[in-house]
């Protein structure tokens, strides 16, 4: 799964259209959110409604993304983008609220595995922490797209 990654990320970098590039991002969040979420699935003892939620909060933005990247693709003129703003504004919002969920339910779920041995709960309270620092790059990154998108609308 990370060489399939690697090679997203090289094909990413090397579309120049920034609708592709809309669509590889969110195709490429999705499986690495999947990957969490399957983490959850099985740590909180093959929980489908955790297992779900998880899910639905990894395919929101992936569908967001591909609904702009579709729609955008469809504009005749440059200057209809800026219609389409509402379905950005949607990706990077519940990007935002996707890593949040995902975190929060790792955390937890790792909170109540501690075993009360010093080795492994300091390795699981690395682990929350990783989990932690990804979401909040992840977040402070969507949340720094979403006022730059804001802020220059105009220049869409």
């Amino acid at each position: 799964m990370i060489c399939a990654l690697w090679v997203l990320d090289v094909v990413h970098l090397a579309i120049c259209s920034r609708l592709g590039q809309v669509a590889l991002t969110s195709t490429s969040d999705l499986i690495v959110r999947s990957t969490f979420t399957h983490k959850i699935w099985l740590l909180s003892g093959r929980n489908m409604s955790l297992g779900a939620i998880a899910m639905a909060a990894s395919l929101l933005p992936f569908s967001f993304g591909i609904a702009f990247s579709r729609k955008a693709a469809e504009a005749k003129y440059f200057t209809e983008l800026p219609n389409l703003s509402w379905l950005l504004y949607s990706c990077l919002s519940v990007t935002v609220v996707a890593d949040v969920v995902v975190a929060t339910a790792l955390c937890l779920l790792l909170w109540r595995q501690r075993t009360g041995f010093r080795k492994t709960d300091s390795l699981i309270a690395a682990i929350m922490r990783y989990s932690v620092e990804t979401s909040l790059l992840t977040c402070t990154c969507a949340v720094a797209c979403l006022v730059t998108v804001g802020t220059s609308l105009s220049s869409f």
